[in-house]
């Protein structure tokens, strides 16, 4: 395999939720850093993220802009919230305003008329379409150009092959989800967070003391057939280690992790496994690649969870979670390693948080 040339190298988009993460996070080779801020009045109007997600203060955002600059790394702002109110705009227009006065490079948008406010008040800031707008295809990603984006996040269900057209055929700059926590539903067509449900104690996935109702357990049948208890709606984790070199042939600006609300450690971490894969990808050193594969699989933590899957090979690889595949979105039909549904069986091995 030959090296790589240095300006097609997609760059590592990392998710961070305070200036100590920030800080481990660069350090671990990160190119972007992207984050929200907590809104003074909006604290809780936020979709699908809570405050304990986001930064608490401009003054912290304040410094972690100047320890990204400082080494040479672009720090991302989400704005998610829907503009649907008037009385918001006063809100936002400050919150804009103070987010661009303490350094940010880049908001990631996530509603057209949010656009709009930006556009009006940050100036010359760069505009990304957030994965809530659900650009699955390449009319979507034009119309969103159009807009004023200059870059678009795609939506997580979009395979390589259409990447590849995309990135060809639309001059703007994409970003791809490589790694983190999946999803069934199409971004922003999610509706469980607003109702709770009575087994949440059930649920497979848990982080950071959270758990989630799309991974509960459901009875499937098929033409009155029981054929099992799984978490059909639940993408679960995944990953794209295996997947770097067709992402770097896609074309693609950018490997976005996932997991702005999980803690500091899976987040420099993760980093630092996608960092040190892109480099030896970049020098042409195959071999090292797939050592270094080899030893992640066996050795990652993917995530801080209830579910007893303790490594990549075992939660991503032997249940087929490989992002960027058919099987994606075809959770838990694969018969289990032995060992995996041991550990399964034996529930009384999980630490519940």
């Amino acid at each position: 395999m030959d090296a790589v040339d240095e300006t097609v190298v997609p760059k590592i988009l990392a998710p961070i939720k305070a200036y100590t993460g920030a800080v481990r996070v660069v350090d671990a080779g990160a190119d972007e850093i992207y984050c929200g801020i907590r809104t003074p009045g909006l604290e809780d109007f936020e979709l699908y993220r809570g405050a304990s997600t986001e930064i608490p203060t401009y003054d912290e955002f304040h410094q972690i802009t100047e320890y990204a600059h400082s080494h040479g790394v672009k720090v991302l702002v989400t704005i998610n919230q829907p503009f649907i109110l008037d009385s918001m705009e006063k809100t936002m227009v400050k919150h804009i305003r103070r987010c661009v006065e303490a350094g940010v490079d880049s908001f990631i948008i996530g509603d057209l008329g949010m656009l709009q406010l930006v556009k009006e008040v940050a100036g010359d800031v760069g505009l990304c379409a957030s994965t809530y707008l659900s650009a699955t295809n390449r009319e979507a990603v034009r119309f969103l150009k159009r807009a004023g984006f200059s870059r678009v996040v795609l939506e997580r269900h979009v395979p390589l092959e259409q990447i590849s057209e995309i990135t060809r055929d639309v001059d703007v700059e994409v970003e791809a989800f490589v790694h983190g926590s999946g999803c069934s539903n199409i971004n922003v067509n999610c509706y469980f967070y607003h109702y709770k449900f009575p087994a949440m104690d059930q649920a497979y996935l848990g982080v950071d003391g959270i758990k989630f109702p799309c991974s509960l357990p459901y009875e499937v049948y098929d033409g009155g057939v029981n054929l099992g208890t799984y978490p059909i709606l639940d993408a679960y984790t995944f990953c794209s280690l295996c997947k770097l070199p067709a992402l770097i042939q896609s074309g693609v600006y950018g490997l976005k992790i996932e997991g702005r609300g999980i803690n500091e450690e899976y987040q420099a971490s993760t980093t630092k496994i996608y960092r040190e894969a892109l480099d030896l990808l970049r020098k042409g050193d195959e071999e090292s690649y797939q050592r270094m594969l080899k030893n992640t699989k066996e050795s990652f933590v993917p995530l801080p969870q209830t579910l007893p899957l303790t490594n990549l090979q075992e939660l991503c690889c032997e249940q087929r979670r490989c992002y960027y595949t058919p099987r994606f979105h075809a959770p838990y039909k694969e018969k289990l390693a032995w060992q995996a549904w041991t550990k399964l069986q034996c529930k009384r091995l999980v630490v519940q948080p």
